[in-house]
């Protein structure tokens, strides 16, 4: 699997080809789209990391002795606990 290095405040990371062509699935992305306010986008980037971290979940089981996959799901899930948040607030204002 291609896979890209990134430099985020002095650190290298890698960064796999799924998640480099689509920025809205790291970290970065989803702290960008903090000022856009459309729970429509917000619900799909969500249902898309959901995707995600099921078929990841489903390498780590095969696998359990690669942690990559974990730390990935990790990730995935802040990610998606950050997007529940957001979402449930919007729903609360509006």
């Amino acid at each position: 699997m291609p896979e890209t290095l990134l430099q985020d405040a002095g650190k290298t990371r890698i960064v796999f080809s799924p998640t480099a062509n689509r920025p809205w699935l790291r970290s970065e992305g989803v702290a960008a789209m903090q000022a856009q306010e459309r729970p429509l986008d917000k619900k799909i980037i969500r249902d898309e990391l959901k995707t995600k971290r099921n078929r990841l979940l489903e390498r780590f089981f095969k696998d359990p002795s690669n942690t990559r996959f974990a730390v990935e799901i990790r990730h995935i899930d802040d990610q998606i606990a950050y997007l529940t948040e957001h979402l449930t607030a919007l729903k609360k204002s509006g």
